[in-house]
């Protein structure tokens, strides 16, 4: 947790600081936001398929 702390304010500003939009900083949060729902989806299925595995 203390890892998205940092980077999550860090990737804002590097973004704010090199574009000047702070729209675009808040594109990188939902970007950001949309990578870990593809992290947490492909582990649960993955998760679900190792349990199938064990039980069947």
């Amino acid at each position: 947790m203390k890892f998205a702390a940092v980077i999550g304010p860090a990737l804002y500003a590097l973004i704010v600081g090199v574009s000047g939009r702070t729209s675009y900083g808040i594109f990188a949060f939902i970007v950001l936001f949309l990578i870990g729902l593809i992290i947490l989806t492909v582990g649960r299925g993955t998760l679900i398929s190792a349990e199938q595995k064990d039980r069947g």
